[in-house]
């Protein structure tokens, strides 16, 4: 049902190590590191998103934050038992960084 997508974020001018998130809440500057920015010294972006159909070798996707045409370096099963870990520290973080569906 859910896929995770490494992508290269080619369209990504530059980078700096202090950024402000896009669609942040909060006028709050993160090191680089901390953010998903696809400004990086390694422009690698990544993605879980919802696999809607496979048809005829081709896969439809929604969900996706990356510009159609963008180069795909990896596609790789989404697995809760694998993939998902629950954090106070990473709920904390959420907060800070504005995200919405986030509980306190």
């Amino acid at each position: 049902e859910y896929i995770i997508v490494l992508y290269h974020c080619d369209r990504a001018k530059g980078w700096k190590s202090i950024v402000n998130p896009g669609g942040s809440n909060q006028d709050i500057e993160f090191g680089l590191f901390a953010t998903r920015t696809p400004a990086r010294p390694n422009p690698i972006g990544i993605a879980l998103i919802k696999l809607e159909k496979i048809e005829n070798g081709i896969l439809y996707v929604s969900g996706i934050d990356a510009y159609e045409g963008t180069p795909v370096l990896d596609i790789k099963p989404y697995l809760p038992s694998v993939d998902s870990v629950k954090s106070s520290r990473n709920r904390q973080m959420e907060r800070e960084l504005g995200l919405r569906n986030t509980k306190k």
